[in-house]
C-alpha cells in the first residue's frame, strides 16, 4: 500500500474522535484524491470540510442557505462560488457548471508581461496585487535562470480558480495547474487552501519558445525553477525502491506511468545538476535536440551517454550538503 494511502485509516480514527479537526479533514480529501481509487470519498471529505469551514452544522443546511442567496437579484459571486464547488461535490454537475459559470464574470489585471484573470471576491481576487508583484518577479528570475535575453511576446495569460472542483467544472481538467504552451496559458488553483502560484507553468512557456520536448526534461525544468536547489533533498526523500533509469524516464509513456512524486524530484535533481555543471546554454541545446534522440543530444551536448550522465549526477548528488525542505507541491 503506498504510504499516502497507509496514513487514511489512522486519519479517519482521528476525525471520528474529532469531527471539527478540519485540517485532518482535508488532508484526507487530498489523500483519498491522490490515490485516485475513491473520487467519492475524496469529495465527501472536501465538502465536509468546505461545509464545516463555513460554520454549517451539515451539508443540507449549508445547501438551503446557499440556494437562499443564489436565488437572489443581487447574489454576489462569493455566494456562487460557495454553492458551485458544493454542488460539484454532490456530483450535481449541471448545477455545479451554472453556479460556477455565473461567478467566474473573470476580472482581468494586466502586468508588463501577464494577463492575469480572478473571480471577483475570491482568495486569488484579494490577493491578485501580491500575485502580480510575484509574476513578474519570478518571470525576471526564470529569464536569468534558462539565459533567455527576451520576455514572450505576448502576455501570459493566467486563470485562478477557487478549488479543484471549481477548475475542473470550468474547464474538464482534474489536475491543480494545467497550461496550453503555444497559447502561453495557464489555469491554476490558488484558493484558501491550495495555492499553486509558482514558475512552474510559466517556465513551461518560456522553454516553449524552444519546442516541445521529452516530458523528463519539461517537468524537471519547471520544477527546478520553482524549488531550486532544493530539487536535490526532495529526490533523496522521495521513494527509492524500483526508481527507473533517466534513460527509461526520457521515455513519456515511463514517466507518465512512474510515480510522480519520484519521477518528478528525479527529473528536477537531474536538470538542475546538467544546469551546474555546463550552464543554461548547454541545457537549451540539449533540452530542444532530446525531442528526437536523448542518447545522440547528450553525446553531441555533454560529451557522453545518458548512462555517464546519469552516474556523475548520482556522484555530485551523495555529495550534497543537505538545504532546508519545503512543503511539497503536488506535482503538475
Amino acid at each position: 500500500m503506498p504510504a499516502a494511502e497507509a496514513r487514511i485509516p489512522a486519519l479517519e480514527a482521528r476525525l471520528a474522535r474529532d469531527p471539527d479537526d478540519l485540517e485532518t479533514c482535508y488532508l484526507l480529501a487530498l489523500l483519498h484524491d491522490r490515490a485516485g481509487q475513491s473520487r467519492a470519498q475524496a469529495h465527501h471529505y472536501y465538502l465536509l470540510h468546505l461545509v464545516r469551514s463555513l460554520g454549517y452544522a451539515d451539508v443540507g443546511s449549508a445547501l438551503v442557505a446557499l440556494e437562499a442567496k443564489s436565488a437572489s437579484r443581487d447574489c454576489p459571486p462569493a455566494a456562487r462560488l460557495l454553492l458551485g464547488q458544493v454542488y460539484g461535490y454532490l456530483d450535481r454537475r449541471a448545477e455545479a457548471a451554472r453556479e460556477l459559470g455565473l461567478a467566474s464574470a473573470w476580472h482581468r489585471q494586466e502586468t508588463a508581461h501577464f494577463a492575469l484573470h480572478s473571480v471577483p471576491d475570491s482568495v486569488a481576487y484579494e490577493a491578485r496585487e501580491e500575485i502580480a508583484w510575484r509574476r513578474e518577479q519570478e518571470l525576471t528570475r526564470l529569464l536569468a535562470l534558462f539565459e533567455m535575453a527576451e520576455p514572450p511576446a505576448r502576455p501570459i495569460v493566467h486563470y485562478y480558480y477557487e478549488s479543484l472542483i471549481h477548475k475542473e467544472i470550468l474547464t474538464g481538467d482534474r489536475l491543480p495547474a494545467h497550461v496550453f504552451i503555444k497559447q502561453g496559458e495557464v489555469h491554476a488553483v490558488y484558493g484558501e487552501k491550495m495555492k499553486i502560484g509558482g514558475p512552474h507553468e510559466d517556465a513551461h512557456v518560456v522553454l516553449g519558445r524552444l519546442g516541445r520536448t521529452r516530458r523528463f526534461l519539461e517537468e524537471g525544468a519547471a520544477e527546478y525553477a520553482s524549488h531550486g536547489q532544493r530539487v536535490h533533498d526532495r529526490f533523496k526523500h522521495a521513494p527509492q525502491a524500483a526508481v527507473p533509469r533517466v534513460s527509461a524516464l526520457l521515455e513519456d509513456e515511463v514517466f507518465a506511468a512512474t510515480d510522480p512524486f519520484v519521477s518528478y524530484a528525479l527529473a528536477a535533481s537531474f536538470v538542475g545538476r546538467l544546469i551546474a555543471s555546463r550552464g543554461a546554454a548547454a541545457f537549451k541545446l540539449f533540452y530542444a535536440a532530446a525531442a528526437h534522440d536523448p542518447t545522440a543530444a547528450a553525446r553531441r551536448h555533454y560529451g557522453v551517454g545518458l548512462d555517464d550522465l546519469e552516474a556523475a549526477w548520482r556522484q555530485d548528488l551523495s555529495a550534497l550538503p543537505a538545504v532546508a525542505s519545503e512543503d511539497a507541491d503536488a506535482p503538475r
